[in-house]
C-alpha cells in the first residue's frame, strides 16, 4: 500500500499526488498540518528527518524528496515512457525536472507539446504544480505565451483536475 504525507496546496505535494493521480495510483492520503507543526512530530520525524513534507511510505520503504518520489513512481509503470528508459532522454527529463521556473522555460516549450518534446515527462508535474499558484502569487506569466500553452495543457489533464479538488485550489489560484 502506498501512502502519502503531505500538505495541500503545496506545489511539491500537488505534483506527488497529481502524478499518482495520472498513473492510477491511488495512495492513502495523510494531510499534515504544517501550521499546526505536525511535520515536527517525532513519529513524522522518524518518517523524515527534515520534516518536510511530501513523504511517500510503501511498507517499511520511506522515501522523500518530491522529484525522488516522481522517479519512483515512473520507474513503477516503466510502460508509461513518462522516465524514458534511454539514459540521454531520461537525463534531458531529469535536467528539467530539477530545474526552476525561469524565462527560458518558454523558449524551452516552443514547438514542443510538453517541456521535453511532444511527450508527457514527470518533467512536466515537476515544473507544472507551482504554477497553480501562479496567479495567487502575483507571478507575470501573461507574457509568456508558450508556458500559458502548456500549463493549460497539464491543467486540462483529468489527473491534474482530480488532484486540483483533492487540494481544494482555489479556481483563481489554478486558473
Amino acid at each position: 500500500m502506498t501512502e502519502l504525507y503531505v500538505f495541500p496546496p503545496s506545489p511539491r505535494a500537488f505534483k506527488v499526488m497529481a502524478f499518482a493521480n495520472y498513473l492510477g495510483i491511488e495512495p492513502t492520503l495523510h494531510m499534515l498540518d504544517l501550521i499546526k507543526g505536525e511535520q515536527k512530530s517525532p513519529q513524522y520525524a522518524a518518517l523524515n528527518p527534515n520534516m518536510r513534507m511530501p513523504t511517500l511510505k510503501e511498507g517499511d520503504y520511506v522515501l522523500w524528496e518530491s522529484n525522488a518520489i516522481l522517479q519512483y513512481l515512473a520507474a513503477k509503470r516503466p510502460q508509461t515512457g513518462l522516465l524514458p528508459a534511454d539514459e540521454k532522454a531520461r537525463l534531458d527529463v531529469t535536467r528539467w525536472q530539477f530545474w526552476d521556473l525561469a524565462k527560458v522555460l518558454d523558449g524551452q516549450l516552443k514547438e514542443k507539446k510538453f517541456v521535453t518534446g511532444d511527450t508527457l515527462t514527470i518533467a512536466d508535474f515537476s515544473l507544472g504544480a507551482p504554477m497553480n499558484l501562479a496567479e495567487m502569487a502575483r507571478l507575470p506569466v501573461e507574457p509568456y505565451r508558450e508556458i500559458n500553452r502548456w500549463y493549460a495543457t497539464l491543467r486540462a489533464l483529468p489527473a491534474w483536475q482530480k488532484t486540483l479538488a483533492q487540494c481544494a485550489v482555489p479556481a483563481a489560484a489554478a486558473a
